[in-house]
């Protein structure tokens, strides 16, 4: 189990921090995966053709 029940049970006002915590590693995980596919797919586009200039802004933004 990844939450031990028997601590959140001992301290159960830190119910929302844990939450908070969870909610938060997976806005995290979401992100780097878009983020990780933006750069994959800007890379494929160096290797096969020129990428245009707006490949290149919305790489930055």
């Amino acid at each position: 189990m990844m939450i031990n029940k028997r601590l959140i049970g001992t301290v159960s006002e830190s119910k929302k921090y844990i939450a908070g915590n969870v909610v938060s590693q997976w806005v995290s995980l979401c992100s780097n995966v878009v983020i990780m596919g933006s750069i994959a797919t800007f890379v494929g586009k160096l290797a096969c053709a020129k990428p245009q200039a707006n490949d290149i802004l919305l790489l930055a933004e």
